[in-house]
C-alpha cells in the first residue's frame, strides 16, 4: 500500500486486519526543470504568480472546483496577478465544460489547459504554487513531485495527502470539493510570497527525506529482509 489510508480502505473492503498490508509510500526522482522554456509559451509576465495543477480532466481531479475558486478570487479584485496552467494529461470528459466555464468567466487570458505534456518538471520550475484539488486520491505522485521541487502546495485533505503534508507546515490542506476553503487558501498563498517560500522549503526537506526513489527502495529492501528473516525462523522451528 502507498499510504495508511489505502491500507485501511483495502482492509475494510476485504474484511481483514490492516496489519496484513505493509505501507511503502511512493518515491519520486528529482528532476530539475527549466522555467525559461515554458515561460514564453504561456505568456507569463514579470510579477505573475503562477499556479500549476496536474491531472487528467476528469471530475475526481477537482479542476472545476479550482476554476470556481479562482473566479471567486478574481471577482474580489485580488491585487496579485496570477496565471494557472493545468497539465491535463490526455484530456477527459470535463475538458469541454471547463473551457466553457473559463470563457464565461473571462479567464481565457489567465488559464491555460495544456494536454499531452512531457515537461512537467519545467512547469513545476515555473510554478509558485502547486494545486491538487482532487475529490479522491491515494498518495498522488504529482504532489510528491511538487514537494521534491520545493513548491508551495494547496491540496485536498483526503486519503494519503495528509500523510505527506501537515497543514500549515509543508502546505495548506482544504476540504475536498468545497470552493470556499480553496478560495481562502489560494488567497493566503497569493498574498504572501514569504509564506510560499517557507512552505516550499519545508515540503522539499520532508520529500528529500521520505519520498525519494532511494527512500522507497530502502523501505522495500527492509520489508523483504524482514520477510526473509521470518521465513528462516519458521524453517528452523519446523
Amino acid at each position: 500500500m502507498v499510504s495508511r489510508a489505502t491500507q485501511k480502505q483495502f482492509a475494510n473492503d476485504l474484511g481483514v486486519n490492516p496489519s496484513l498490508f505493509s505501507v511503502v509510500p511512493n518515491g519520486v526522482p528529482f528532476e530539475t526543470g527549466n522555467a525559461s522554456q515554458v515561460r514564453a509559451e504561456f505568456g507569463i509576465n514579470e510579477g505573475d504568480c503562477v499556479l500549476v495543477a496536474v491531472g487528467v480532466l476528469e471530475r475526481h481531479k477537482g479542476h472545476r472546483i479550482l476554476l470556481e475558486a479562482l473566479a471567486r478570487l478574481d471577482s474580489g479584485r485580488l491585487a496579485t496577478p496570477w496565471k494557472l496552467i493545468i497539465a491535463g494529461g490526455a484530456g477527459g470528459e470535463e475538458h469541454g465544460s471547463m473551457l466553457e466555464f473559463i470563457d464565461a468567466e473571462g479567464l481565457s487570458d489567465r488559464v491555460h489547459i495544456a494536454l499531452n505534456r512531457n515537461d512537467v518538471p519545467d512547469l513545476l520550475a515555473l510554478a509558485d504554487i502547486f494545486v491538487m484539488p482532487s475529490l479522491w486520491e491515494g498518495l498522488p505522485m504529482a504532489v510528491l513531485e511538487a514537494m521534491v521541487a520545493g513548491k508551495a502546495i494547496v491540496a485536498s485533505a483526503i486519503a494519503g495527502i495528509p500523510e505527506a503534508i501537515v497543514d500549515g507546515r509543508e502546505g495548506l490542506l482544504v476540504s475536498a470539493g468545497e470552493v470556499a476553503p480553496l478560495t481562502d487558501a489560494l488567497r493566503l498563498m497569493l498574498a504572501d510570497p514569504a509564506r510560499r517560500v517557507a512552505l516550499g522549503e519545508a515540503a522539499a526537506t520532508r520529500a528529500h527525506s521520505e519520498f525519494t526513489v532511494k527512500a522507497m527502495a530502502d523501505r522495500y529492501e527492509a520489508l523483504y529482509a524482514s520477510a526473509y528473516a521470518r521465513r528462516q525462523r519458521t524453517a528452523l522451528l519446523a
